[in-house]
């Protein structure tokens, strides 16, 4: 802005010297652009800091961990060896089958129970509790620490009980098929004969566990019958016992055969009663009262019925001894043995539910079929030194794409 000259000096010095109105302006120009030239030097400054390359940063970040990666696969990392195993858990339920392999796909797979328990088998290999067993027999951390194995990839003597759980799960597979029922295991060493020993021994211990359960199925099924057989059987023997007791008591052996005998005797002598009293009506005919023969006849006609008399009261009254009737005998002895009778009935019965119990127990049994059993293996599957060398690579780079991207973007945000 031009100051205008208030007085007379002020006008000569201008007609005098002109530059001195051009140095104002010039003065109130430079105040003006002053802080403009600020800011453009920050820029200035900030664009002259160091910052690092795209090549330096790619080769940092992807070509040097690609590079480590190729250099410990290729030429570091120990060979691992696989053995493989192919199994099934079958049912005898199933049923035969012409050729084996039909009959393990026909049976095995189509229950929810054998699915079960292949389920159950998958989860057992990745136990504690096999690890716990194949490190008892066979050492199997002193397998993991071979000195063909590389400082990476061994287990190492002093891990814990839980990371080395995590190493055994990154040395073994297993994978359940459930369409066609079968479990593929793949076992992982650092010689053929370790990964064949180590396979084979899961297997058994894996067999042996399916045994256990069936072994527990079948007693469960069969115990509750075995119960019912000893109750029945207890019944039985008491049902014994007690006719037992009542004969030595009674000194009767059967109370229904002594029963017929009485009364056959009585049947007999009522026969003879009759006989007499009808000889008598004869005798009299031609007799009198007091003849010796009809004196004689009417004695044994009196005894007969005295004797018939005594019998009748064996079967009907107690004795002077203050034992029971015979009748009254009778009927404890029937009841005795109908209770004997029903008991033998009862005991026959358990023993047919037992058997069909037995025969359903084994019906469902399950059993570890093994079709394809661990070889020796002869070539090194493990690592694979190009896919995982790819991978670290492709995996570094794409970090390091994402991280430039994020970089330069909050650059440009802060210009």
């Amino acid at each position: 802005m031009l100051e205008i000259p208030n007085s007379a000096d002020r006008l000569k010095r201008l007609a005098l010297d002109p530059s001195v109105f051009t140095t104002d302006a010039k003065k109130n120009d430079d105040a003006r652009m002053k802080p403009e030239r600020k800011r453009a030097g920050r820029k200035t400054q900030r664009k002259k800091k160091p910052r690092l390359s795209v090549s330096k940063s790619l080769a940092l970040f992807v070509v040097v961990p690609g590079l480590l990666a190729a250099i410990y696969f290729f030429f570091i990392a120990s060979d691992q060896y696989a053995a493989e195993a192919r199994f099934a858990i079958r049912s005898a339920e199933s049923g035969g089958s012409p050729d084996l392999i039909g009959g393990l796909l026909a049976g095995v797979g189509s229950t929810s129970s054998t699915a079960s328990d292949a389920y159950i088998v998958t989860e057992y290999i990745y136990s504690r509790e096999l690890v716990d067993e194949l490190e008892k027999a066979i050492n199997l951390r002193q397998i993991y620490n071979r000195d063909e194995a590389d400082f990476l990839a061994r287990a190492g003597d002093n891990r814990s009980v839980e990371s080395f759980m995590d190493y055994w799960k990154s040395m073994v597979s297993v994978y359940f098929d459930s369409t066609e029922g079968i479990i593929l295991l793949e076992v992982r060493a650092f010689t053929p004969a370790d990964a064949k020993l180590v396979a084979e021994n899961v297997i058994g211990r894996s067999e042996r566990l399916i045994n256990e359960l069936s072994r527990k199925i079948r007693d469960d099924a069969v115990n509750e019958a075995r119960s019912e057989v000893a109750r029945a059987e207890n019944r039985l023997r008491l049902a014994r016992v007690a006719i037992a007791r009542f004969r030595e008591v009674s000194k009767i052996i059967d109370p229904s055969m002594t029963a017929k005998t009485e009364h056959a005797i009585v049947s007999s002598l009522e026969g003879q009663l009759a006989k007499r009293e009808t000889e008598l009506g004869t005798a009299l005919m031609s007799m009198g009262d007091t003849a010796p023969r009809v004196i004689h006849m009417r004695t044994q006609i009196e005894a007969l019925k005295k004797q018939i008399l005594d019998e009748r009261t064996k079967l009907a009254l107690r004795d002077s001894a203050g034992g029971e009737s015979l009748n009254e005998n009778l009927k404890r002895y029937e009841e005795l043995v109908t209770e004997q009778e029903f008991a033998q009935k009862a005991y026959v019965s358990t023993l047919g539910s037992l058997e069909r119990a037995r025969i359903e127990a084994d019906r469902q049994q399950r059993y570890l079929a093994v079709f394809v059993n661990p070889r020796l293996p002869q070539d090194a599957l493990y690592p694979e030194r190009l896919r995982w060398t790819l991978i670290i690579f492709g995996g570094a780079f794409l970090i390091w794409g994402v991280g430039s991207l994020a970089i330069a973007s909050v650059r440009d945000h802060m210009i």
